[in-house]
């Protein structure tokens, strides 16, 4: 083997070595960047009110426009903005307690509600509420 043909062989190791670092150094960033609530699974409310039995005292997240119904800390959430004048009982909904969240919550909003689904022992329609520990607008 030539002097030069040792050259090029070191030459092409360099450059592979430098090419895996460049991609390894890649791949970290991606991963360090992407955003942990980027990989949740968010489920519908028409989901989790007719699987509740599959989805009790889980932590899931739910997208919905939330509602208030009085009770401060207290809200539903439905999978569509409720037309005006129809009444919530129409539509699937399912309760959300948001009172250890410090967050002013407004309705007709769509929101990504986290928490852990727990039965509902105080309530007579709804057998099931949506305790939130996070809540982010989407």
């Amino acid at each position: 083997m030539s002097p030069s043909d040792r050259r090029r062989n070191l030459w092409n190791k360099n450059i592979i070595i430098v090419l895996l670092a460049l991609v390894i150094i890649a791949t970290a960033y991606v991963l360090i960047s992407s955003s942990p609530d980027d990989s949740v699974l968010v489920y519908s409310v028409e989901e989790i009110v007719e699987n509740s039995d599959k989805y009790l005292n889980k932590n899931i997240a739910v997208a919905g426009y939330y509602y208030n119904e009085g009770t401060e800390g207290e809200g539903v959430i439905t999978s569509l903005i409720i037309e005006s004048g129809s009444s919530l009982i129409n539509y699937k909904r399912l309760p959300v307690n948001h009172s250890s969240v410090n967050m002013s919550l407004v309705s007709e909003v769509k929101y990504r509600f986290t928490g852990v689904l727990t039965l509902d022992e105080s309530s007579l329609g709804d057998p099931v509420i949506l305790v939130a520990e996070k809540i982010v607008q989407v």
